[in-house]
């Protein structure tokens, strides 16, 4: 079904495995969530919004593309989509490779099963085998919503403050470069061959468009801005 949104909890499970898609789509539906269920990683790259789940609940083994490289697709910015891996077989390799990739949880469905008198194995319903397993998918989705939604909210933030840096006229951003360098506003005005009284000026205004309400505050800020992203604003 279609998702209206990530404020709204929508879940996108991918799995080739119909058992395993009914499981998964089931108990989140249970809970209250929007659920959308694809078969492959290309059809849920191919559906509107594919990038706007709060948390994909995926097999590793995919036809086409895998679940690993559907990870390592969605998971980078901008999306930040978090990843739950539910599947019937793994190795140790592939875990360390998912959880490495930020992975919130890696489940294995391991049917219960007995042997039967001739020597064959046959599913047993378990119905707290099924129960322990509803409860970890939960938490570990639940968890997952949550990182998502504060991944989304620094990276509003970061934006938020790469447009106030943007506002600043080229000699605030001198000033800003020799303040995030420690100097005083004497030896600024020295190296800018300006006024002592000019340099506060500046400083002033520039801590006023990207509210910084003190010289550490702004410094902070300006660090929390990646050097690749900070120096071009400086240097321009």
């Amino acid at each position: 079904m279609e998702g209206s949104g990530w404020r709204m909890g929508r879940i996108d499970v991918v799995s080739a495995d119909p058992q395993l898609r009914r499981f998964a789509s089931e108990t989140l539906q249970v809970w209250g969530r929007d659920v959308r269920v694809f078969r492959s990683a290309d059809e849920l790259l191919a559906s509107p919004s594919c990038d706007t789940a709060d948390c994909i609940v995926a097999d590793v083994a995919l036809p086409g593309k895998s679940g690993l490289a559907l990870q390592d697709t969605l998971t980078r910015a901008p999306y930040f989509v978090p990843f739950v891996f539910l599947t019937r077989h793994t190795d140790v390799s592939t875990v360390v490779q998912a959880v490495k990739a930020g992975a919130i949880d890696f489940l294995v469905w391991a049917e219960p099963t007995r042997r039967t008198a001739n020597g064959a194995k046959t599913r047993v319903d378990n119905a707290s085998h099924d129960f322990d397993l509803q409860a970890q998918l939960i938490t570990a989705v639940s968890t997952a919503m949550a990182r998502r939604h504060k991944l989304l909210e620094l990276a509003r933030e970061r934006n938020e403050l790469l447009a106030h840096f943007a506002l600043l006229t080229p000699r605030e951003r001198q000033v800003l470069f020799h303040v995030r360098n420690g100097l005083l506003n004497k030896q600024i005005a020295h190296q800018l061959a300006i006024s002592e009284k000019t340099v506060k000026f500046h400083r002033g205004q520039l801590m006023k468009k990207v509210q910084a309400h003190s010289v550490a505050q702004l410094v902070q800020l300006a660090d929390t801005i990646t050097d690749a992203q900070i120096r071009p604003i400086i240097n321009a």
